[in-house]
């Protein structure tokens, strides 16, 4: 029984510890309509950032998302930070030529996974428009 349980924990702490990551996302579709009422103002993309990961009694990082890489993971660092969203969004902006963001949103959240009894994952996520 006991071998039985150590199992279970194993594998759900094995497959909440790779679901830590983060992505960058971006589109330039707009279907010609503006997404602003400046008349100067060129709309760049829109961009939405996201860094997620797992937690040991919701205070303990296991693995979460890579603010440097987007992908990637981090073992034992809270990175699930709204900081960290804006780096993400602010560096893709820059990368696509942007030099504004505008309509920033960001959304936080935090839940327990009832198959784990001892996990949370957490989730930060940022968008906004970039613009030059």
């Amino acid at each position: 029984m006991v071998r039985i349980m150590f199992s279970l924990v194993a594998a759900v702490a094995l497959t909440i510890g790779f679901t830590g990551c983060s992505t960058v996302r971006t589109t330039q579709t707009f279907n010609g309509m503006g997404t602003t009422t400046a008349s100067k103002v060129q709309t760049v993309a829109h961009i939405n950032s996201q860094i997620y990961g797992a937690y040991l009694f919701n205070a303990f990082p296991i693995f979460s998302g890579s603010p440097n890489d987007t992908g990637k993971s981090a073992a034992f660092r809270d990175t699930v930070t709204l900081d960290n969203g804006m780096y993400l969004l602010t560096r893709a902006a820059r990368e696509d030529g942007a030099n504004r963001v505008i309509d920033i949103q960001s959304r936080y959240s935090s839940n327990w996974c009832p198959y784990g009894f001892i996990f949370w994952v957490r989730e930060i996520e940022v968008s906004g428009t970039a613009v030059k």
